[in-house]
């Protein structure tokens, strides 16, 4: 019998504690779970992307399990394609959650060029700041307002080069062929959320925030599941 295993991908510019709630939610109802960590990511050689790559494969071989569900959030959303086209055994859906979503059949770009442009300012010598500082002061308490949480997710971002985000990772052929599902949780997401919407993947849209995976953790397990199960990929417990 298939033994599947939820492997929970967060975006390089911020650590696993943004994915850890969910996942000890899947945990809680006996299903099997990685979050791997992918900070090694600002250090890697260039280009850096296959990094992530390699991090997910050794967490997955470190698992019982002959199927995998990638779930990636926000930036991780333009990785899971390579990821899933180097693991040993076969993903049977990809989840993106308020993710950018890949292009099929071209390249994907790490940043869109008017975003580029966003980054080219705020870096400082090729390197750019830790990912809550980009934004205006008091955004962060604004999607995170438990000071404590907030310290914890803040405590794991990394300062990224410049230079990350002007990479492509190369198309993954018939990787949208697959089952897909789709969960906005931000307005800068609904392109995406229409494209996957499109493609006829099961799609929900929330007004609840980036970081709402952290905030409300319960919540978005129910829909993940929810979803995962209209795509006809089971997301209970045996």
């Amino acid at each position: 019998m298939p033994r599947s295993a939820f492997v929970f991908v967060h975006s390089p510019l911020v650590g696993p504690s943004t994915w850890e709630p969910v996942a000890d939610r899947f945990n809680a109802q006996r299903l099997l779970t990685s979050v791997p960590d992918l900070a090694g990511i600002a250090k890697a050689p260039v280009p850096r992307w296959p990094h992530a790559v390699v991090a997910v494969q050794q967490a997955v071989e470190a698992l019982d399990t002959n199927e995998v569900v990638l779930l990636g959030h926000s930036g991780a959303g333009p990785l899971l394609p390579a990821i899933g086209e180097g693991l040993d055994v076969p993903v049977t859906a990809y989840v993106f959650i308020d993710a950018g979503l890949p292009a099929p059949g071209t390249a994907t770009p790490l940043a869109p060029p008017r975003f580029l442009e966003f980054l080219t300012d705020l870096a400082v010598e090729g390197v750019l700041p830790p990912w809550s500082q980009w934004w205006p002061l008091g955004a962060m308490k604004t999607l995170l307002p438990d000071e404590v949480v907030r310290r914890r997710i803040e405590a794991e971002l990394p300062r990224l080069p410049l230079s990350y985000f002007k990479e492509e990772v190369p198309a993954v052929q018939g990787w949208s062929d697959a089952r897909g599902v789709y969960l906005q949780l931000s307005a800068p997401y609904e392109d995406d959320a229409a494209r996957a919407e499109a493609r006829g993947w099961p799609t929900e849209r929330l007004d609840a925030g980036h970081l709402h995976a952290v905030v409300d953790a319960e919540d978005v397990t129910a829909r993940i599941q929810r979803l995962l199960s209209l795509a006809g990929v089971r997301a209970s417990p045996p």
